[in-house]
């Protein structure tokens, strides 16, 4: 697959995740083809796996991007299908743990003295430990017919102690980003052409072979 080297349009957008007081700023790097007209693409699927992926079942990580992927383009207009796809679409996303050490000096206190000396100050530091997990989901939308790279959106957060829970909320600000497919003027509702069921659990979310 190659990378189009007309991905010019560049969007820096700066959101505020918050979720009890464990939320954190994101940034989220998108990237768009702007010779591509969007409003022609109907479909998707996800791009093939690479011959190195030996995995034979989707990671409870992939399910849940799966899921919420779906749900986020079906919003945009976009239905998903097995076979013959407009476009392809591959997601990454990388879990790291962090420890973070803070140290914090309290205000200083006075201790009398029963002796000639008279006061002197006391001062502790305080040192605290805080886990936090950080995440970067990458994905990537190619033209399933040119073999080209059309979108591309990055974003990482970082959440205290589990990233896990934060990860709807992830996928879905990243791909509120992808453009509509369908204009909502023409009237068409791509819920009411969903195929029946739901298509997101199972296998058919997993990368085709």
């Amino acid at each position: 697959m190659r990378l189009s080297l007309q991905l010019r349009a560049t969007l820096l957008v700066g959101l505020l995740l918050a979720s009890g007081g464990s939320g954190c700023a994101t940034r989220a790097h998108v990237q768009i083809d702007a010779e591509t007209d969007f409003s022609q693409y109907r479909t998707w699927g996800w791009h093939p796996r690479e011959p190195t992926d030996r995995r034979t079942q989707p990671s409870a990580l992939d399910v849940q991007i799966a899921r919420q992927t779906q749900r986020a383009l079906l919003d945009r207009g976009l239905v998903y299908v097995d076979a013959e796809p407009d476009l392809l679409v591959r997601s990454s996303l990388v879990i790291t743990r962090e420890q973070v050490t803070e140290y914090t000096t309290p205000a200083m206190q006075w201790i009398s003295s029963y002796h000639d000396s008279g006061s002197y100050d006391v001062q502790v530091t305080e040192t605290r430990i805080h886990y936090y997990e950080r995440g970067r989901l990458v994905t990537q939308v190619s033209d399933a017919h040119r073999d080209r790279v059309v979108w591309r959106g990055e974003i990482e957060a970082r959440y205290r102690e589990a990233f896990r829970p934060h990860l709807d909320q992830i996928v879905a600000s990243l791909l509120d980003h992808f453009p509509m497919a369908v204009d909502p003027a023409t009237g068409m509702d791509p819920r009411a052409i969903a195929s029946a069921g739901d298509a997101a659990t199972g296998l058919r979310h997993w990368p085709r072979d």
